[in-house]
């Protein structure tokens, strides 16, 4: 009986070491990941200062040559002017519309009179190996619970509007480039139709 025992417990003994010295399963919260954040998701600010001569892209638009805040904010506002947002990338349900002021106006928002985001500058940021214009947001409505209410929005080459929140509740606090509390949002905000 003595000896049952004794090979049971090694049995067991083997068992709990090697599960504990295997690897970890993919659900183990525990389990370290250095490439959780994908480059998928995550943005980087590039510093454009007094002056950056380079690319920036705006859907499937691009710019080539000197980058300053001005000129930025003025490809982004040509960009958004008095374009429809819609659902989704079959392009049949409006959600709303970008004006020429580049605020984001939404059709179940106080009937599409007052905008719900505002536009409050734009940044260039590294998103999926290329160097976006984004535009910097307040959102007039957020979801239940939700305190931030900055976004940083970049059109993608599809038209997508991909998105990120962060930058804080301080309407008089503006994102700049050494805000990096930028979470991505899993789908896009809207699709525009690109030309």
């Amino acid at each position: 009986m003595q000896n049952k025992i004794k090979v049971i417990i090694t049995i067991l003994a083997i068992l709990v070491i090697s599960v504990s010295c295997g690897p970890k399963s993919a659900t183990d919260p525990r389990q370290e990941n250095d490439n959780e954040t994908t480059d998928k998701e995550s943005i980087s600010v590039v510093e454009i200062g007094n002056g950056y001569n380079g690319t920036v892209y705006y859907g499937n638009q691009s710019y080539t040559g000197e980058i300053t805040q001005q000129k930025i904010e003025e490809l982004w506002k040509l960009f958004v002017a008095n374009k429809t947002i819609y659902e989704t990338s079959s392009y049949t349900t409006v959600t709303g519309q970008f004006k020429d002021d580049a605020n984001y106006y939404e059709d179940n928002w106080e009937n599409g009179t007052s905008p719900r985001t505002v536009f409050k500058r734009c940044m260039v940021c590294t998103y999926n190996g290329k160097n976006y214009i984004a535009g910097i947001y307040w959102d007039n409505k957020t979801g239940v619970g939700m305190l931030i209410r900055y976004r940083l929005i970049i059109t993608d080459e599809e038209g997508a509007e991909q998105s990120w929140y962060g930058g804080g509740s301080d309407e008089n606090i503006i994102p700049d480039e050494k805000t990096s509390d930028w979470v991505k949002y899993w789908w896009p905000l809207g699709y525009l139709k690109l030309q």
